[in-house]
């Protein structure tokens, strides 16, 4: 019954946000931060960055519970919604798209725009190298491509001579990205998980 707590705030966020004109997405971002501040004072003090193990424990006080299988519960929708639109994404696919302009803007977004924004973005962070090269690397593939297309082709944005061209190279550069790091995924983090243990086990032998 928790999980359509997740559900319900999503679902009214979203519509209150939208009847006022504001943006949706960031609304709901908010109404997570609000729910996780409700955690943390009824829990206490709750490692941030990493919350470890012992939040799913099940001694911790309700509001623990609650925000864990709100959390399963929007894992799994947005694995849905991700299956849902992979699938809406390889029906809209045709081979005109194979085009050397298609191909080129979308490897500047997959191996320029994207890496140099999150290195930007993350110059003065606490990641480490390897974060940052990996936070790099992944991206673009999701259900935010999909929203932002159809946000610009159902606004009167006076980009109807473009339109075509924006849906194509937005959808390339999904299937290339899908491919891509849906390929390179599991072997990156498993080399980046052994380099942990590797670096964890000289930490506890010095």
């Amino acid at each position: 019954m928790e999980s359509f707590l997740a559900l319900g705030l999503i679902a009214v966020t979203y519509g209150l946000s939208i009847h006022a004109s504001v943006y949706g997405f960031l609304a709901v971002f908010v109404a997570g931060l609000g729910m996780r501040g409700i955690e943390q004072e009824a829990v206490g003090e709750v490692a941030k960055a990493n919350p470890g193990p012992d939040v799913r424990s099940p001694d911790r006080l309700p509001a623990t519970e609650v925000t864990n299988i709100a959390l399963d519960f929007i894992e799994d929708l947005e694995k849905f919604a991700e299956m849902a639109a992979m699938l809406v994404i390889g029906s809209l696919l045709t081979l005109e798209m194979l085009t050397w302009r298609n191909a080129a803007l979308a490897a500047s977004l997959l191996f320029v725009i994207r890496p140099l924004s999150v290195f930007l973005v993350t110059w003065r962070s606490d990641w480490t190298r390897s974060q940052r090269r990996i936070g790099a690397w992944m991206g673009v593939r999701g259900v935010g491509s999909m929203y932002y297309l159809a946000f610009v082709l159902t606004h009167d944005l006076e980009l109807d001579p473009l339109s075509d061209q924006i849906t194509q190279v937005v959808l390339f550069t999904v299937a290339a990205s899908v491919l891509l790091h849906g390929i390179s995924a599991t072997p990156i983090m498993t080399l980046y998980k052994n380099r942990k243990r590797r670096e964890k086990g000289k930490d506890g032998i010095s």
